[in-house]
């Protein structure tokens, strides 16, 4: 079984890769407006059946009428929301790869990233997940960056039209981080905004690291 979530069925078709079972969370990308909790499988009629036979009767979860018309509306912009996802993305990701402020970026349409020979084979696009590492002497300089962010809302699920961020600084609880990445790190998602709205927030929240 695969995620493809993450990829959407426009941008990687993994059952035509080999996959048995392609799993989505609809919620994201398939939805597109954030205003609904779904899932979605995808397989052969066989395993598809077995599913339906065995493991969806434990779960018994549907979706509301309400929700699958939702949902039906999402799809039909997913290509054109996919494709402008994937182009904001490699510009942002370009800007944030060039800044003197950010030591990394993780965003496979990048050609320093260790899996972009691999993210060309498997992909058309590489969309609008990233997430990067600032050059922060300390936590109060992240939470500068995040809190000087305009366009980039700070929220955990992505997929819809706005862009989001998620900083690891938000995963500290009182005995210390509940995670082993480093505190520099921020999750960003690029939406459907103006790209060049996005690269100059972008440049005036890395001033004030």
């Amino acid at each position: 079984a695969v995620d493809g979530t993450c990829a959407s069925p426009v941008t990687t078709q993994a059952l035509n890769l080999g996959a048995d079972i392609v799993f989505h969370s609809a919620t994201k990308y398939l939805n597109g407006h954030s205003d609904v909790v779904a899932g979605v499988l995808a397989g052969s009629q066989a395993h598809i059946r077995q599913v339906m036979a065995k493991e969806f009767m434990t779960l018994g979860a549907a979706p509301s009428p309400h929700d699958a018309w939702l949902l039906m509306r999402g799809l039909r912009t997913l290509g054109l929301r996919m494709h402008r996802s994937a182009d904001s993305a490699a510009r942002v990701a370009h800007f944030l790869e060039a800044h003197p402020k950010v030591a990394r970026v993780h965003w496979p349409g990048l050609e320093i990233h260790p899996q972009h020979a691999l993210a060309n084979r498997q992909m058309e696009r590489v969309a609008g997940l990233m997430s990067i590492e600032l050059d922060a002497p300390d936590e109060a300089a992240v939470e500068r960056f995040c809190d000087g962010l305009q366009r980039f809302l700070i929220a955990v699920s992505w997929g819809g039209y706005e862009s989001l961020q998620f900083p690891v600084c938000a995963l500290k609880g009182p005995s210390g981080y509940y995670t082993d990445l480093p505190f520099t790190l921020v999750r960003l998602y690029v939406g459907l905004e103006d790209p060049d709205h996005l690269i100059a927030d972008l440049d005036q929240a890395l001033a004030r690291i």
